[in-house]
């Protein structure tokens, strides 16, 4: 029986590469089962024991990640405490890079915008719930700067995977702490110990 269950979601997670695969070569709306079995190397029957349609591939590969994030226990956000901003931070690099295959097409020209509102909006509530009481902003103000929040966040992130994670990780957490606690401003106009780094210089011993 283990064995027939893992061949089941061998075949499953098979057929969703299959789409992913010719998802990221053309629209969704031109995409065929036939396409997705011949690639997967399957019958159309077998198609069929698992999604309804292309579309439902797509649908249950987004609730997937949802519950992916929304059960995760380990996301937190206390701004007073530089090292915890770090682990959310890594919290965020990882779930991205597990789901990158799909996050960076769904957040591209040819993605699923209500998909992106729906995934944002979850993360805008796990993180009000973490910032709300270190914060002194009424309604709707307090919300307001938690969205604009994680979108910088997300930007930057995003931006880092595909430029290669060209930044090293320790020094992604100190551009976006610098950013996020001291203003996107102040480092482009005011001058920073980041400008070092923007130098060449090594910031290995800086303090910020």
């Amino acid at each position: 029986m283990g064995k027939r269950l893992t061949q089941t979601a061998q075949t499953r997670e098979n057929l969703k590469t299959a789409f992913w695969e010719l998802y990221r070569q053309k629209p969704l709306d031109q995409i065929t089962v036939r396409e997705v079995t011949d690639l997967a190397g399957y019958n159309r029957g077998t198609f069929y024991v698992y999604f309804k349609d292309v579309y439902d591939v797509l649908e249950q590969t987004e609730q997937e990640i949802m519950q992916i994030f929304d059960n995760d226990d380990t996301f937190g956000f206390n701004p007073q405490d530089r090292e915890h901003f770090a682990e959310t931070i890594r919290f965020f690099i990882r779930f991205i890079d597990e789901h990158s295959r799909y996050l960076m097409l769904l957040a591209g020209e040819r993605g699923d915008p209500r998909f992106m509102r729906s995934l944002q909006s979850l993360v805008e509530q796990k993180v009000s719930a973490s910032m709300r009481p270190y914060s002194k902003l009424g309604e709707p103000a307090f919300h307001y700067m938690v969205s604009a929040l994680i979108s910088a966040e997300a930007s930057v992130l995003m931006r880092w995977f595909i430029r290669g994670k060209d930044l090293p990780f320790d020094d992604l957490v100190d551009l976006l702490y610098q950013m996020l606690f001291h203003g996107s401003l102040d480092l482009l106009t005011r001058g920073t110990p980041w400008e070092k780094w923007y130098a060449g210089e090594d910031l290995t011993n800086e303090k910020f």
